[in-house]
């Protein structure tokens, strides 16, 4: 369950021929959700960002396309599991955004402590 596209909340997980989430608004599942397919594992932690202005992406680079830009230091931002993507300063590690909309932040912008943080399951 996601952010709801024209109504539809439900989002399926997929492997090819990219790795990510697409809406099931635009799959045609004609069902939701789509049968056969299981739940994915709800996990959901929330962090606060250390710095100002942080962008989430669409893929886990900074070469991916900015989706949005956040406020200040100190802004919630809730995730559900993590990937290795492009580093960052030495820092592989990307979270994936869920709330308040879906992107992936780099691990070294949130106060995690250590990436990836204890607990936050593989993606």
């Amino acid at each position: 369950m996601g952010s709801s596209v024209a109504g539809n909340p439900v989002w399926c997980r997929i492997s090819a021929p990219d790795s990510g989430y697409i809406t099931s608004y635009y799959a045609a599942t004609h069902q939701d959700p789509v049968a056969g397919v299981s739940r994915c594992k709800t996990f959901s932690r929330p962090y606060r960002t250390v710095v100002n202005g942080l962008h989430v992406r669409v893929k886990p680079t900074t070469r991916s396309r900015i989706f949005v830009t956040l406020g200040k230091v100190g802004t919630r931002v809730t995730v559900n599991c993590y990937e290795s993507g492009q580093p960052v300063s030495g820092d592989a590690v990307w979270y994936h955004r869920t709330a308040p909309s879906i992107g992936y932040v780099a691990g070294l912008n949130l106060n995690t402590g250590t990436d990836p943080a204890s607990g936050v399951p593989r993606c």
